[in-house]
């Protein structure tokens, strides 16, 4: 076998057979927290405010905590679609920290 070709071979190889240890890397394992978390906290969230609305008073501001998480859900749903990067990890964890500071 031409050495040229094998040489070609192997680097071919060595980028396929790396491509797993990338997934499996450190950062991988914190996003994958970070998702768990907000998906989390969104659904905590979610529950809190359905018990604010058995309890009489506080309809309007039921109403917009509904639409907050609501709108937060469908952000974490579209940023999940491609993979969850850094930045968008931490706009989600605004979003969590911005309507959790306005519960009871």
């Amino acid at each position: 076998m031409n050495p040229r070709l094998s040489f070609a071979f192997s680097a071919a190889l060595l980028s396929i057979l790396a491509q797993p240890v990338a997934a499996a890397s450190p950062d991988w394992g914190m996003q994958a927290g970070v998702q768990r978390r907000v998906q989390s906290d969104i659904n905590g969230m979610q529950r809190q405010i359905a018990r604010m609305r058995e309890r009489p008073g506080g309809g309007g501001k039921v109403a917009a905590l509904r639409r907050d998480i609501a709108a937060l859900q469908r952000q974490y749903n579209d940023f999940m679609r491609g993979g969850l990067t850094r930045a968008e990890g931490a706009t989600l964890e605004r979003g969590v920290a911005s309507i959790r500071a306005r519960l009871p």
